[in-house]
């Protein structure tokens, strides 16, 4: 049988313990708004133009991969959205979150291959690592990883 928790007050007779539920459920309200649950306040603007490099390794070979990025991005509040530009003239959208100084970013190769890149905000340079993950039920795992540094161009 599951009791709730006026049941189980009205079982126990006990005003002790009814004030103790109130003030654990109280705590636990309280601690999920500190603890980051709520949107965190935004942190540096990331609106402009990126420049760098990602140097990805491979994971079935093993083998260390350069290539330039170029990235146009825009800010409203803690949502980025942009282009990304590797090689050629395609640009893939890119969307993401900003808190606290951290950026994450977003965005899909095709319908089975996602990248995420999660960088640090400092002053002019973003930096961080790339993810890459292709769909595939047998593999369920990062196909590539890397690292990214990049310059905001004036």
């Amino acid at each position: 049988m599951i009791f709730s928790s006026r049941d189980w007050l009205a079982s126990t007779g006990n005003a002790a313990a009814g004030a103790f539920l109130l003030m654990a459920m109280a705590a636990t309200t309280l601690w999920a708004q500190v603890a980051g649950l709520q949107p965190q306040p935004t942190g540096p603007t990331v609106t402009g133009h990126w420049t760098g490099k990602m140097t990805m390794v491979l994971a079935a070979s093993k083998r260390e991969v350069t290539l330039p990025i170029d990235l146009l991005l825009e800010q409203d509040g803690n949502n980025v959205t942009g282009k990304l530009t590797m090689r050629g003239p395609r640009a893939i959208p890119v969307k993401g979150i900003e808190e606290n100084g951290k950026l994450n970013l977003l965005w899909d190769f095709n319908e089975a291959e996602h990248c995420r890149l999660h960088l640090q905000i400092e002053g002019d340079t973003l930096s961080g690592n790339l993810y890459n993950y292709h769909d595939n039920p047998q593999k369920w795992d990062v196909d590539e990883t890397g690292e990214v540094a990049l310059n905001r161009t004036k």
